[in-house]
């Protein structure tokens, strides 16, 4: 059964029971969340009376929302790996006699400990490096190994005892 609007004079469909929830500003809220979170809960009780287009909706909202939950964390970790990588690089260059070797070798030696590889560009060695390159390696095979989350939170952690972080 179809009726006029008001304001428009355009027929839409009387609403039932579980399109009557959407009406509430809170029901409508919590509904467009759940789906952008990818958490899926409903203030419906039965879905499948809903018009197809809202059908859609709500299931593209927590396609997105799962997606981007994904692909937010897998950037992040790629940012920080790569911010890791670059900070060791300088630091290595700066710690390293100046043109003894290329910036290729040193990030080859950088990713290689960060990756917990163990391939070497003959950087590393008992005399070679600087003891600044040695504790640059060891905090980037540590990072390489227990993941880069982890160890935020432990940094996290250690900064807010220290009150160096609210």
């Amino acid at each position: 059964m179809e009726r006029p609007t008001r304001s428009t004079g355009v027929r839409e469909p009387a609403q039932t029971a579980t399109l009557a929830a959407f009406t509430e500003p809170l029901n409508a809220l919590f509904e467009s969340v759940s789906g952008f979170t990818g958490t899926g809960l409903t203030m419906t009780d039965n879905e499948e009376v809903l018009p197809r287009t809202l059908q859609w909706w709500r299931t593209f909202s927590e396609w997105v929302g799962g997606v981007g939950v994904i692909v937010l964390t897998t950037a992040i970790i790629v940012v920080l790996w790569t911010t890791f990588l670059v900070v060791g690089t300088f630091v290595l260059l700066l710690a390293l006699p100046a043109g003894e070797y290329s910036l290729a070798n040193v990030l080859f030696e950088v990713a290689s400990a960060q990756g917990n590889v163990g391939l070497s560009s003959r950087i590393t060695g008992p005399d070679s490096l600087p003891t600044v390159g040695k504790i640059a390696f060891l905090f980037h095979m540590w990072i390489g190994r227990l993941e880069i989350i982890p160890v935020l939170v432990m940094l996290r952690t250690i900064f807010k005892r220290g009150g160096l972080y609210r």
